[in-house]
Protein backbone atom coordinates (compact mmCIF):
# COMPACT_ATOMS: atom_id res chain seq x y z
CA UNK A 1 0.00 0.00 0.00
CA UNK A 2 2.48 2.56 0.88
CA UNK A 3 4.44 1.57 -2.29
CA UNK A 4 1.70 2.95 -4.11
CA UNK A 5 0.86 6.32 -2.43
CA UNK A 6 1.62 8.79 -4.76
CA UNK A 7 2.61 11.52 -2.62
CA UNK A 8 5.48 9.99 -1.74
CA UNK A 9 8.33 9.99 -4.17
CA UNK A 10 9.03 6.43 -3.87
CA UNK A 11 9.55 3.69 -6.55
CA UNK A 12 7.41 0.75 -7.09
CA UNK A 13 10.32 -1.14 -4.98
CA UNK A 14 10.94 -2.18 -2.09
CA UNK A 15 11.04 -4.59 0.87
CA UNK A 16 10.48 -5.68 4.70
CA UNK A 17 12.59 -7.45 7.37
CA UNK A 18 11.34 -8.89 10.57
CA UNK A 19 14.08 -9.47 13.76
CA UNK A 20 14.76 -13.05 12.87
CA UNK A 21 13.46 -15.51 15.60
CA UNK A 22 16.55 -17.19 16.14
CA UNK A 23 19.08 -14.24 15.80
CA UNK A 24 17.13 -10.87 17.40
CA UNK A 25 20.68 -8.70 16.20
CA UNK A 26 19.91 -9.36 12.43
CA UNK A 27 16.97 -8.98 10.25
CA UNK A 28 15.09 -11.67 7.91
CA UNK A 29 13.99 -10.43 4.66
CA UNK A 30 10.19 -11.59 4.54
CA UNK A 31 8.69 -9.89 1.88
CA UNK A 32 9.97 -7.75 -1.63
CA UNK A 33 8.33 -5.87 -4.81
CA UNK A 34 11.29 -5.70 -7.67
CA UNK A 35 13.81 -6.05 -6.45
CA UNK A 36 16.88 -8.00 -8.38
CA UNK A 37 17.65 -11.17 -7.74
CA UNK A 38 21.24 -10.39 -6.54
CA UNK A 39 19.88 -8.07 -3.73
CA UNK A 40 17.10 -10.79 -2.89
CA UNK A 41 19.86 -13.56 -2.21
CA UNK A 42 22.15 -10.89 -0.77
CA UNK A 43 19.68 -9.33 1.87
CA UNK A 44 18.21 -12.58 2.72
CA UNK A 45 19.71 -11.46 6.62
CA UNK A 46 21.13 -8.39 7.53
CA UNK A 47 22.78 -7.58 10.17
CA UNK A 48 22.31 -4.79 12.68
CA UNK A 49 24.44 -1.91 11.57
CA UNK A 50 24.99 -3.48 8.23
CA UNK A 51 24.01 -1.00 5.01
CA UNK A 52 21.04 0.91 5.18
CA UNK A 53 18.73 -0.87 6.59
CA UNK A 54 20.73 -2.77 9.84
CA UNK A 55 21.46 1.02 10.47
CA UNK A 56 18.09 1.65 10.88
CA UNK A 57 17.09 -0.85 13.11
CA UNK A 58 20.14 -0.31 15.00
CA UNK A 59 19.39 3.51 15.24
CA UNK A 60 15.62 3.13 15.07
CA UNK A 61 15.41 6.16 12.96
CA UNK A 62 14.58 6.38 9.85
CA UNK A 63 17.79 6.42 7.36
CA UNK A 64 17.60 8.38 4.17
CA UNK A 65 19.56 8.50 1.29
CA UNK A 66 19.25 10.32 -2.21
CA UNK A 67 21.83 7.45 -4.11
CA UNK A 68 24.01 4.41 -3.82
CA UNK A 69 26.87 5.70 -1.88
CA UNK A 70 29.43 3.73 0.90
CA UNK A 71 26.91 3.38 3.46
CA UNK A 72 25.14 1.34 1.05
CA UNK A 73 27.37 -1.37 1.92
CA UNK A 74 25.02 -4.29 0.27
CA UNK A 75 26.05 -4.36 -3.34
CA UNK A 76 26.41 -5.98 -6.77
CA UNK A 77 27.50 -5.50 -10.42
CA UNK A 78 25.41 -3.13 -12.07
CA UNK A 79 23.35 -2.15 -9.42
CA UNK A 80 20.90 0.51 -10.23
CA UNK A 81 21.19 4.37 -9.00
CA UNK A 82 18.73 4.76 -6.32
CA UNK A 83 17.71 6.03 -3.00
CA UNK A 84 16.32 5.06 -0.08
CA UNK A 85 13.83 5.26 2.73
CA UNK A 86 14.64 2.76 5.56
CA UNK A 87 11.89 2.72 7.88
CA UNK A 88 12.21 1.23 11.65
CA UNK A 89 9.12 -0.46 12.89
CA UNK A 90 9.84 0.24 16.51
CA UNK A 91 7.15 -1.02 19.86
CA UNK A 92 8.14 -0.47 23.53
CA UNK A 93 12.44 0.48 22.04
CA UNK A 94 12.64 -2.64 20.61
CA UNK A 95 12.96 -2.54 16.80
CA UNK A 96 10.57 -5.06 14.93
CA UNK A 97 10.95 -4.99 11.47
CA UNK A 98 12.36 -2.11 8.96
CA UNK A 99 10.60 -1.40 5.72
CA UNK A 100 12.75 -0.61 2.89
CA UNK A 101 11.08 1.69 0.30
CA UNK A 102 13.40 2.80 -2.67
CA UNK A 103 13.54 6.46 -4.02
CA UNK A 104 14.32 7.78 -7.44
CA UNK A 105 18.41 8.62 -7.42
CA UNK A 106 18.57 12.36 -6.67
CA UNK A 107 15.59 12.97 -4.69
CA UNK A 108 15.13 14.79 -1.83
CA UNK A 109 14.67 14.49 1.69
CA UNK A 110 11.01 15.86 3.14
CA UNK A 111 10.00 16.38 7.04
CA UNK A 112 6.19 15.75 5.63
CA UNK A 113 7.35 12.58 4.00
CA UNK A 114 9.26 11.16 7.32
CA UNK A 115 6.86 11.83 9.78
CA UNK A 116 3.91 10.43 7.88
CA UNK A 117 6.52 7.41 7.17
CA UNK A 118 6.89 8.12 11.33
CA UNK A 119 2.98 7.02 11.27
CA UNK A 120 3.42 4.06 9.16
CA UNK A 121 6.08 2.78 11.27
CA UNK A 122 4.03 3.23 14.31
CA UNK A 123 0.89 1.85 12.84
CA UNK A 124 2.88 -1.54 11.76
CA UNK A 125 4.22 -2.17 15.03
CA UNK A 126 0.94 -2.24 16.62
CA UNK A 127 -0.17 -4.23 13.91
CA UNK A 128 2.91 -6.48 14.86
CA UNK A 129 2.67 -6.16 18.33
CA UNK A 130 -0.93 -7.35 18.57
CA UNK A 131 -0.30 -10.40 16.05
CA UNK A 132 2.67 -11.15 19.02
CA UNK A 133 -0.35 -10.77 21.31
CA UNK A 134 -2.67 -13.23 19.98
CA UNK A 135 0.00 -15.41 19.34
CA UNK A 136 0.79 -15.95 22.74
CA UNK A 137 -2.92 -15.75 24.12
CA UNK A 138 -3.69 -18.35 21.56
CA UNK A 139 -0.90 -20.68 23.46
CA UNK A 140 -1.68 -19.81 27.09
CA UNK A 141 -5.37 -21.33 25.80
CA UNK A 142 -4.23 -24.22 24.58
CA UNK A 143 -2.16 -24.81 27.42
CA UNK A 144 -5.30 -24.32 29.79
CA UNK A 145 -7.40 -26.49 27.24
CA UNK A 146 -5.14 -29.35 27.11
CA UNK A 147 -4.16 -29.02 30.75
CA UNK A 148 -4.59 -32.40 33.34
CA UNK A 149 -6.56 -30.29 35.82
CA UNK A 150 -10.18 -29.84 35.76
CA UNK A 151 -10.63 -25.62 35.03
CA UNK A 152 -13.76 -23.74 35.51
CA UNK A 153 -13.83 -19.99 34.53
CA UNK A 154 -17.45 -18.09 35.85
CA UNK A 155 -18.42 -14.42 35.71
CA UNK A 156 -19.19 -12.58 39.07
CA UNK A 157 -23.31 -14.02 39.04
CA UNK A 158 -21.76 -17.58 38.64
CA UNK A 159 -22.34 -18.06 35.10
CA UNK A 160 -19.69 -20.65 33.65
CA UNK A 161 -17.93 -19.34 30.71
CA UNK A 162 -15.64 -21.80 30.35
CA UNK A 163 -14.31 -25.03 31.48
CA UNK A 164 -11.70 -27.15 29.62
CA UNK A 165 -11.32 -30.95 28.46
CA UNK A 166 -10.13 -32.66 32.05
CA UNK A 167 -13.33 -30.50 33.76
CA UNK A 168 -15.81 -31.72 30.99
CA UNK A 169 -14.40 -35.36 31.74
Amino acid sequence: IVLGLNCLPVKDTGSIFIIDSKDETRLQMIAHRHLPKPLVQRCKHIKFGECLCGKAADSQKIVFKNCVDHDHSVNYSGIEAHGHYCIPVVFVHKTLAVINLYLEAGSQKSDEDEQFLVLVGDAVASMIHSHHVEENAQKIFTAVDQAGEAILISDPDGVIEYTNAAFSE
